[in-house]
């Protein structure tokens, strides 16, 4: 008898959000158990990595693309420091300009669950093309 054939690991999904449920910019257990199992695909491939910041409403536009922002290069750095290189990331700060949830609820008071939701980094795979040695694709802010 052969022994069986073994099983291939279920692929991660294109896109992987990191949720920062509070408004700091500091990885916790929770982020780290996340982003664990995305260190042995990356380290397997040679594929970009889009790296994209997210705030709630709360605070300026300004503010808000600089803690996207930060948020992003706290990823990247993670990342780096577990062997992925750095000139494979593309950093994006956006801000509160793409929310996933209301920052509000539809009489104008708070929605604090809303906020949470938003306060988040997503990281894209994407494709390298071969001749250029860049990620392929829109990848720029503003881009989907």
């Amino acid at each position: 008898m052969q022994p069986p054939a073994p099983v291939p690991p279920t692929p991660l999904p294109t896109v992987i959000t990191i949720p920062f449920d509070k408004p700091g910019v500091a990885l916790d257990d929770a982020q780290l158990a996340l982003l664990k199992p995305l260190i042995a695909r990356l380290s397997a491939t040679t594929d970009g990595i889009v790296i994209r910041g997210h705030t709630d409403s709360h605070g300026g536009d300004r503010r808000n693309r600089f803690v996207s922002l930060r948020r992003a290069r706290l990823v990247a750095t993670y990342l780096a420091g577990q062997g992925i290189a750095r000139g494979r990331m593309t950093l994006v700060g956006l801000g509160e300009d793409r929310p996933i949830a209301p920052n509000a609820m539809p009489d104008g008071s708070d929605d604090p669950v809303g906020r949470a939701r938003n306060r988040r980094v997503e990281i894209e795979i994407v494709p390298i093309d071969e001749a250029a040695g860049k990620p392929s694709g829109p990848i720029g802010p503003g881009k989907p």
